[in-house]
């Protein structure tokens, strides 16, 4: 049986093999792509070798890749929990396993909670690339690419920005007032005024 790719329609791939594309190439946080790079990124480990735990903490990323246990471990608890919940009320597993799975430690692989240098845009050429060459295999084979890049495009970003933002704004239109003066205080004063009886006559 000829392997399903994302290039072919979902007529041409059985209900398994779409799974199978799924769960290796969506976003699950930290630059890991599918779950088998996600298990690496973050516990250090095969996906097999997963404790409940462990599978459960990942089974909630897919909907929130951001609150992930390195990013954001509160968030990622209360999702775990929320799978380990449904899992029992599905029967997967029984109330001792999701007491013990609640209650198992949680250790990342990572502590740190950023990259030194940002480059998703990089990382996503790189996939593009190999999707590219490797329609058949790209998220099936387990690719490692290593390579290099600047850092100093990357911190001197912001100022470029900051040097854009006054032609921005002047394309944008009127933003703020250029200047302020304050009005020196005056005394006012009442006056009556009566009106004459010819004053509405023409």
């Amino acid at each position: 049986m000829r392997r399903c790719s994302p290039s072919r329609s979902s007529t041409a791939c059985s209900k398994e093999q779409i799974l199978e594309l799924y769960v290796n190439q969506i976003y699950l946080g930290q630059r890991a792509y599918g779950f088998a790079a996600a298990s690496q990124t973050y516990y250090g480990k095969a996906l097999n070798q997963l404790s409940l735990a462990e599978l459960s903490m990942l089974a909630g990323l897919p909907k929130a890749p951001s609150m992930n246990p390195v990013s954001n471990p509160q968030r990622a608890k209360q999702r775990q929990q929320y799978v380990l919940r449904r899992m029992t009320e599905l029967g997967h597993i029984d109330a001792t396993q999701y007491e013990d799975a609640l209650k198992a430690p949680l250790r990342t692989r990572r502590e740190i909670t950023e990259y030194s240098v940002h480059a998703e845009y990089l990382a996503e050429m790189v996939r593009q690339a190999l999707a590219e060459h490797y329609p058949e295999e790209v998220y099936t084979r387990g690719f490692r690419v290593y390579t290099t890049t600047s850092a100093r495009p990357t911190r001197k970003q912001p100022t470029r920005r900051c040097a854009r933002c006054p032609r921005v704004r002047r394309r944008a239109g009127y933003r703020a007032p250029k200047a302020t003066s304050s009005c020196p205080r005056t005394r006012t004063t009442t006056t009556s005024r009566t009106r004459s009886p010819t004053s509405g006559q023409r």
